[in-house]
């Protein structure tokens, strides 16, 4: 049975605005899932068993979540929930752990008034969204469910997870490419060290900023340094065993890797967040092989490399001929 501490207040939904995480704080069941909580979410995720590895990571929940997240807890069922790191106004519910009824995702949407950006169920296997949204759609409500293709976050295209065996021997036909590739990289040239979020924060911040600062189509440079900062902070964490790699070239500071480990017993790490600054061919399968013969030497067999938000991103993890792909879509709650 989940169990989550909370004032035993009730929320009366009625017409007089409350911002929304005044609002949540009094269903009874809620909780906040902030920095004194990731222990919990720790423990709870640990007995998570999906297809979908991120969704048993609480470092990729913390990350993600970074501008709210929650969680509602009732009988032997629980959901989670957050702010969506792209639209801040909206709120996104993941699939539920536990007991598969009631659907306490639905027990929020008809309790609360909707925040400004409404509602969107995340990270829904395609073969279960249809059946979802048909399954919802027969509730009385007053909103209706349609699946739709992700169109901004990080399962636009599949989640894709690769053997460490496999890359740290990429033999045959099927991993030509990748191969080829890696091969014209000279690692004379190339450091690796540890990341340390405390010490290298400043050193990290600046490649990035310098990168940035020559690219017009990416998003407001104060944004993205946000992004890596948040994912540095939670690095701190010692309930999130997050890992990192920093990578020099010719002595100079131009990639990093994030990862989360699994928990004991479990085999399949999550990368969270890789950066890379250099064009050099090859240096990005260079990098993944590094985490891979990192993980590989720790008795870890697989690493969950998450879905992409564009294309040229997913045909690149595809050149590491995943060991298993899963296609995740959307659900949008429509008023």
């Amino acid at each position: 049975m989940f169990s989550i501490h909370t004032t035993p207040k009730v929320f009366i939904n009625d017409n007089n605005f409350e911002p929304f995480e005044e609002a949540i704080s009094k269903v009874p069941g809620v909780c906040v899932l902030g920095w004194d909580k990731i222990p919990y979410l720790a423990s709870i995720l640990s007995g998570v068993h999906s297809k979908d590895y991120y969704l048993g990571c609480p470092a990729y929940h913390a990350f993600t979540g970074r501008n709210g997240l929650w969680a509602y807890a009732k009988g032997q069922s629980m959901v989670l929930f957050a702010r969506n790191p792209t639209n801040l106004e909206q709120i996104m519910f993941y699939p539920q752990i536990g007991e598969a009824f009631p659907n306490l995702a639905l027990e929020i949407i008809n309790t609360m008034l909707p925040p400004a950006g409404g509602y969107q169920f995340s990270r829904i296997e395609k073969s279960q969204a249809e059946l979802l949204a048909a399954s919802m759609n027969k509730k009385v409500s007053g909103y209706s469910y349609h699946v739709i293709d992700e169109p901004e976050l990080d399962w636009r295209f599949p989640v894709h997870t690769v053997s460490t065996q496999d890359l740290l021997n990429p033999v045959g036909k099927r991993f030509k490419s990748f191969r080829q590739h890696l091969n014209v990289v000279d690692e004379n040239r190339i450091k690796i060290y540890d990341l340390d979020p405390r010490r290298d924060i400043q050193e990290v911040m600046g490649v990035i900023e310098s990168w940035a600062c020559r690219k017009s189509e990416i998003p407001a440079l104060s944004e993205m340094i946000d992004i890596y900062v948040s994912l540095l902070k939670i690095m701190h964490h010692p309930g999130l065993s997050l890992k990192g790699l920093k990578f020099y070239l010719d002595n100079e500071l131009v990639a990093f890797e994030v990862w989360a480990m699994p928990p004991k017993g479990k085999k399949t790490a999550n990368s969270l967040a890789g950066f890379s600054k250099t064009h050099i061919r090859g240096f990005s399968e260079f990098q993944h092989y590094t985490i891979c013969k990192v993980l590989h030497e720790q008795g870890i067999e697989k690493i969950c490399l998450g879905g992409s938000e564009i294309e040229g991103l997913d045909n690149f993890k595809r050149k590491m001929n995943p060991v298993e792909s899963l296609e995740l879509r959307s659900v949008a709650v429509i008023s």
